[in-house]
């Protein structure tokens, strides 16, 4: 059974999909109603040992533990992001509560659980902790994804080795339907919401993995035409993909 990194759970929308689909999962949260509820919505899974939670966050400090906030407006946004709370922050410092949460870091995840198949990341902010690490560590997942908040997210996966990229807008994942027969796992009817990353790995269209080079140019066009005119571009936010495999052997399948 071939294992997903799911770090930053959230509530688990993705997590249950991987299962479906036959994976292992490792689901990696600090947010502990998160937790709690992934306990109880998979509650069979963790007994059968398919599914694992850590409720830690992972963070490129040696440290046992940090402060983690809580975003009291949107169930999604909270983050390890410090600057929040500087003199000139943007935004409201306000909504945002102090937890302290247990640390991880991504080596350690590695030494512990195996190195994953895929590895998919969204931790609001602090992807790039996760890849600055990848890049040290000799140990790669055949496949990663990460939300690309700035185009450094799109260098650091490929100083960590990564061959194959591919840019996908979040905001159309509910348009999409799942191939049959299916290319990763099981085959599961899933419709994608706005809290999932969609498809991962060989069932991503093949056509679209380009190189690096490639794919930073559509993220940096992207966001010229969203500064542009935001309401001529496609909304949305992008998660990059990217993979150890060729682009030869990628657009093969």
């Amino acid at each position: 059974m071939k294992t997903i990194f799911d770090i930053g759970m959230h509530r688990g929308d993705d997590a249950g999909f991987y299962l479906a689909k036959g994976f292992k999962v490792i689901s990696v949260e600090a947010f502990p109603k998160y937790i709690e509820g992934a306990r109880q919505k998979f509650a069979d899974e963790i007994t059968s040992g398919q599914l694992i939670l850590v409720q830690k966050a992972v963070t490129n400090v040696e440290t046992d533990t940090i402060t983690f906030y809580e975003d009291t407006q949107k169930d999604d946004g909270h983050t390890l992001r410090d600057d929040l709370f500087a003199p000139d922050a943007i935004g409201d410092a306000r909504r945002y509560t102090p937890l302290t949460v247990a640390t991880t870091t991504l080596n350690m995840l590695f030494d512990q659980y195996g190195v994953p198949y895929y590895l998919k990341c969204d931790i609001e902010g602090a992807d790039e902790q996760v890849l600055d690490q990848l890049i040290q560590d000799a140990r790669r997942p055949e496949f990663v994804s990460f939300e690309v908040q700035s185009v450094n997210v799109i260098r650091k996966m490929k100083l960590s080795g990564y061959k194959s990229f591919q840019l996908v807008n979040q905001y159309l994942n509910p348009t999409l339907f799942m191939p049959d027969p299916p290319l990763e796992g099981k085959f599961v009817a899933a419709q994608f919401n706005g809290h999932m990353s969609g498809f991962f790995g060989r069932e991503l269209p093949s056509s679209k993995w380009m190189d690096a080079d490639s794919v930073e140019r559509l993220f940096e066009a992207w966001v010229a035409v969203t500064h542009f005119d935001a309401s001529f571009a496609t909304p949305g936010w992008s998660d990059c993909h990217a993979s150890m495999l060729s682009l030869t052997e990628l657009r093969a399948i």
